[in-house]
């Protein structure tokens, strides 16, 4: 008798650990893998479509004439799994003002932006609130 209660106890054991298995990959398992896969696609999107806008806005700007001095910074770009957005941190200088925005490219709505007029000196506290607000979104600060 005692073996046959022993063999039923391991039975019982067994199906258990392998039902905790099949649902360890079930609940945890695959719905891990969709993620990552997901955030890996939403990765290379940003990526091409930062590529995209970077190279729509030179090419738009490289019309204008000599004289306005159009400069393009050197863009940022980035899935925010949070906000579920592509950002994009972007800007230009011209001989009279330096402005710099994110955008989020999946909705082309501004996030922030800020601009300053380079024949102001009083423009600190303004770059400082912006400079933050970009440290928060991820993005490396954009120096002149």
């Amino acid at each position: 008798m005692k073996k046959i209660n022993f063999a039923s106890l391991l039975v019982c054991i067994s199906l258990i650990i392998i039902a905790l298995a099949v649902g360890y990959y079930f609940v945890s398992y695959l719905p891990k893998k969709d993620r990552e896969v997901s955030l890996s696609q939403n990765i290379v999107k940003c990526q091409e479509l930062g590529i995209k806008k970077y190279a729509s806005e030179s090419e738009k700007n490289n019309t204008k004439s000599f004289e306005s001095m159009f400069i393009a910074s050197k863009p940022q770009y980035r899935y925010d799994e949070g906000l579920k957005a592509c950002l994009y941190l972007g800007g230009f200088s011209t001989l009279e003002i330096n402005s710099y925005f994110v955008v989020d490219l999946y909705t082309n709505k501004e996030i922030i932006s800020y601009t300053e007029d380079t024949k102001k000196i009083d423009v600190a506290k303004r770059a400082e609130l912006f400079d933050s607000k970009v440290k928060e979104l991820g993005f490396q600060i954009i120096s002149n």
